[in-house]
């Protein structure tokens, strides 16, 4: 008996076990698999997806992959004049019954067959944009079992009622320029939920009333910030996002390398807007992280864009310390002169606290023979260079990078005015009015426009983000809306400010400036380069 019984107990055991793996849905080695191919057009080690399109033209691995036009989320998009439809599991669960393209509900059979032969779930050709996938059994089962997760929950740091929001802010940050960001964020977080109470009142439920600033849920707001060396950033980053899960990381603000949040945020797929910081991480494999330019790089790249367009040889002293910010660029401009005849350059490397002044820089330009000179320090590591009449007889052109000026072109010394050029990828409205009335209008002052400008347009794009997304609350699809967002209304203080696909920086090209005399920041020309 007793023995009947243990047998009854285990049967009962396997069931229960049985069925909440069933619940729980699809095997995670399958959905993993199915990712891969969606994502990677990878089938498995060393075999690729393969597919062809209209006229027989054959697509092989990551060009085969769905995600280029469905999108990472699934939820599909417009491309030209053709509609690309979602494919998540909930959108196939559907069937359509109006429009000229009616179909029932796809089975999994239904949706292999499609994949495989073209045809809907109605038997109906598919568009001939549509690839007709050569995919195994296996294969099919993993891509099927992938699609019905796509897309399929809210992401972490949503609710009904709230969603969250992170800024991160390492400790290197000279404090006003910290406050400055924070400021901005207090405000407009502060104004995004007062709309929200205010249409809330005519509303029946948290969901259903949205405001100017893109959504009825509170905004919920949590400061992280990284303390001590680096390598130390990517365990505190994931011990704050164990505590609290947040829907995207907004603005942040560092004086080091931002490759640690960069990093965290690829992993755990979190949206960051906008952060404040000269060193981004560049690559076009990435997708989660939207920065305002690629920093540095950008300007060094457009100053060698400068300086090529000319027939006459240039010789370019670049000076600059052995930190984060002058390796960056100091290495980003020699790339960008290799295969530039016309021009070279030579490296001369300030060690610890070694001033820079204006004979010694003038003595370091004539030994390299140099025609011009780009400083790669902030503002405080050549002030000496204003002092004092320039001691050439003739006179060479100085380059400063706005990024490390913050912006701000009136602290360039007014005796190095006639010798400077300005590489700014930034606008050329010295003041944006828009941001000052918003500032004066909460009681802020203009401390650093180009941190609080940032700022504020990084608000802007997520409210607008919340707004369109509706209650499609999925990371991915909050970023493919972004891209296609039109960015010049939002971004007016910006120049030419556009988002696109797979490409993750808003301002793309920077003016070389030539600074007039005189007090202010008074222009004589400026040119808009894109290396």
């Amino acid at each position: 008996m007793a023995a009947t019984r243990t047998v009854l107990l285990i049967m009962l055991a396997t069931l229960f076990h049985a069925g909440e793996a069933a619940a729980l849905g699809p095997e995670p080695e399958l959905v993993a698999w199915g990712r891969r191919l969606y994502l990677d057009g990878t089938l498995g080690p060393g075999q690729p997806l393969m597919g062809r399109v209209q006229d027989d033209v054959a697509l092989t691995a990551r060009p085969a992959a769905c995600v280029h036009c469905h999108q990472r989320s699934g939820l599909g998009t417009t491309e030209g004049g053709a509609v690309v439809p979602a494919i998540t599991g909930s959108a196939l669960a559907q069937a359509m019954t109006t429009g000229p393209r009616q179909r029932p509900a796809y089975s999994d059979t239904a949706l292999v067959r499609a994949i495989r032969e073209g045809v809907d779930a109605a038997g109906q050709p598919l568009h001939p944009l549509m690839p007709r996938y050569v995919l195994p059994d296996a294969a099919a089962s993993a891509l099927v079992a992938y699609l019905k997760t796509l897309s399929a929950q809210w992401s972490p740091g949503v609710s009904e009622r709230e969603v969250h929001f992170a800024t991160v802010v390492t400790e290197d940050v000279a404090p006003v320029r910290r406050q400055a960001m924070l400021d901005v964020l207090d405000a407009y977080f502060m104004e995004t939920n007062a709309g929200r109470a205010l249409a809330g009142r005519n509303s029946y439920g948290p969901s259903r009333t949205r405001n100017a600033a893109g959504s009825a849920r509170a905004w919920v707001l949590s400061q992280w910030t990284l303390t001590g060396p680096p390598a130390t950033w990517p365990a505190q980053l994931d011990a704050y996002y164990r505590a609290q899960p947040v829907f995207a990381v907004l603005s942040g603000i560092s004086a080091s390398d931002w490759r640690p949040v960069h990093e965290f945020c690829e992993r755990h797929e979190v949206p960051c807007l906008l952060p404040n910081t000269a060193l981004p991480v560049l690559t076009t494999a990435d997708f989660y992280t939207l920065y305002l330019s690629r920093g540095l790089t950008l300007e060094a790249e457009a100053l060698a864009a400068y300086l090529s367009r000319g027939s006459s040889p240039v010789r370019l002293l670049q000076v600059f310390r052995r930190d984060s910010a002058g390796q960056t660029a100091s290495s980003a401009l020699r790339r960008a002169f290799i295969g530039i005849d016309t021009a070279s350059v030579v490296d001369w490397i300030l060690e610890g606290r070694e001033p820079l002044s204006p004979d010694a820089l003038a003595t370091r330009l004539a030994a390299t023979q140099s025609t011009a000179a780009v400083l790669w320090l902030p503002r405080e590591g050549w002030a000496e260079m204003g002092a004092g009449r320039w001691p050439l007889a003739e006179p060479v052109r100085l380059y400063l990078s706005s990024t490390l000026l913050h912006g701000e072109l009136a602290a360039v010394p007014e005796t190095l005015r006639r010798l400077s050029s300005v590489i700014h990828p930034f606008s050329l409205q010295h003041r944006i009015r828009r941001l000052e009335g918003w500032l004066a209008s909460r009681g802020l002052a203009l401390v650093d426009q180009t941190v609080q400008a940032q700022t504020y347009l990084a608000c802007l794009i997520a409210s607008e983000g919340l707004k369109r997304v509706g209650e499609r609350l999925h990371r991915d699809y909050f970023l493919e809306v972004i891209d296609r967002l039109a960015m010049a209304p939002m971004g007016s203080g910006f120049p030419r400010p556009d988002f696109a696909p797979n490409r993750r920086s808003l301002i793309n090209g920077a003016y070389i400036l030539e600074v007039g005399e005189g007090d202010g920041p008074p222009l004589q020309s400026a040119l808009w380069i894109v290396p």
